[in-house]
């Protein structure tokens, strides 16, 4: 992946410059600046006015919703290895007062370009004056009310958020989105740390791998032969510890009963040798002169046979528990995120782990985009999405925006317009790769998009997540 942060950032504001808007309608509000200084006394030029506005209706990352005991700390524990560390009298009212009933903690993430998109939160920021598109490592809102109400953190206190994460390195910033001014303020690095909660349960279930499916006794039958030698039982100490074993032929390999010589000859050793099946051992019996060898099962009758039978129904009763345990740990490990980021917040709200993007290797030209004679031309101001940087970029192109398209063809690259009705249309990376010199012959002209719009609506984030798969 072509990743960079922002550098040349001169030759992409250069091509801004190259073209005039290409209609006066605003589809949504445009982004200006204002300075600030955060906290470690860095000027951050950010974009303000930036709005949340999901472009489906109906379809948004749904909320966790836990109520928790405002006098008492507790943590919050998610699926996928989030943890939210809660301390005792953490929030208060407006009026600063502590609260005495239970508090709602509304919590989501935000890790694909799915739920990016859906949510509809603005992915453009900036830092010490360089504007950029994020790159997110994962994105979380949290709030807290009582009765509807909202609630706030109390002077001095902190919730800690450890957000899972499926991106490693310490190459991303934590910002928090200002929701009055719509700009994100950058609040210092990041770092991904080991899920420690998945390396247990992988641990756990190498151990619990180990254990092996007990086997059944098997009784005593009287039609079947007994070969009761000597046998060495050195490597099989869980038959020594049986009582009153019964060697009997099991039915396969040679019958003893064909072979009389068998129980006349003066063998010099006599092993056996765990065979194909749970109960059935092969036994080797060797002479000076002779060799004979077939399967037996260790069998017992009466009072040791009954004791044998109920030790095997205790031990399948664990090793049953143990299985389900096994499949349970599995389950949970598949939904553990691979990392954990750490945080302490002092406000309730939009929070983002990302990295500024900036891409020199980008093509730039103006786009114009075809959804076919049955899309009405109203339509075409839509807002489309480009979907890049191993799809953990979404990045709006308003009509406003479209007059400086820029995309890195070395990178994935796939287009989503939303449509009226929960409608879309697509453009692939297939259909980028089979565009891509005519694209280069659009540099600082017009490149149009015939986008390939889709019958079925988009009725939930899973759906939106299938759809952009397909791309």
């Amino acid at each position: 992946m072509k990743t960079r942060f922002l550098f040349c950032l001169t030759l992409l504001f250069s091509f801004s410059f190259l073209f005039q808007n290409c209609g006066s309608e605003n589809s949504t509000t445009e982004n200006s600046e204002m300075k600030i200084e955060n906290s470690n006394g860095e000027i951050s030029s950010n974009l303000v006015n930036q709005e949340i506005t999901p472009p489906f209706n109906s379809v948004d990352v749904p909320f966790q919703n836990f109520n928790v005991t405002n006098s008492s700390a507790q943590t919050l524990n998610l699926d996928n290895g989030t943890s939210i560390e809660i301390p005792a009298n953490a929030f208060v009212d407006a009026n600063g007062n502590a609260i005495n009933s239970e508090v709602e903690i509304s919590y989501r993430e935000f890790h694909t370009a799915a739920d990016i998109l859906a949510s509809g939160i603005p992915m453009k920021a900036s830092f010490n004056g360089i504007n950029g598109d994020m790159q997110t490592a994962g994105m979380f809102e949290i709030n807290a009310s009582v009765n509807n109400q909202e609630v706030f953190v109390a002077e001095g206190k902190n919730i800690g958020v450890n957000m899972a994460s499926n991106v490693d390195g310490d190459n991303y910033d934590f910002w928090e989105l200002n929701q009055e001014s719509g700009a994100w303020e950058n609040l210092g690095g990041s770092s991904a740390q080991p899920n420690v909660k998945k390396q247990e349960a992988q641990k756990t279930i190498a151990n619990l791998s180990k254990i092996k499916t007990p086997t059944p006794p098997a009784q005593f039958d009287k039609a079947k032969p007994v070969l009761n030698f000597d046998l060495n039982l050195d490597n099989y100490p869980e038959l020594k510890s049986m009582k009153n074993i019964f060697w009997q032929f099991t039915g396969n390999g040679e019958n003893p009963k064909n072979n009389p010589w068998v129980f006349k000859e003066k063998w010099t050793s006599a092993d056996i040798k765990k065979g194909a099946r749970g109960n059935e051992y092969i036994m080797v019996l060797k002479s000076d002169k002779k060799n004979f060898s077939t399967t037996v099962c260790p069998s017992q009758k009466g009072k040791e046979f009954d004791e044998a039978l109920s030790d095997y129904e205790t031990a399948l009763r664990e090793y049953k528990s143990t299985s389900t345990t096994k499949e349970e740990r599995m389950n949970f490990m598949k939904r553990q995120a691979d990392f954990v980021r750490s945080f302490q917040i002092q406000d309730m709200g939009i929070y983002n782990c990302d990295a500024l993007i900036s891409n020199p290797d980008a093509m730039a030209f103006q786009a114009k985009f075809d959804f076919g004679p049955d899309v009405p031309v109203a339509h075409n101001k839509v807002n489309v999405y480009l979907i890049t940087n191993d799809a953990r970029s979404v990045i709006a192109y308003p009509y406003t925006r479209r007059n400086n398209f820029l995309f890195d063809p070395g990178m994935d690259n796939q287009l989503i317009a939303i449509l009226p009705n929960n409608k879309y249309a697509t453009f692939s990376q297939q259909d980028f790769d089979a565009n891509l010199e005519e694209m280069k012959n659009s540099r600082g002209k017009v490149f149009t998009f015939k986008m390939n719009v889709e019958t079925e609506p988009i009725e939930s984030v899973e759906d939106l997540t299938k759809a952009m798969a397909a791309l």
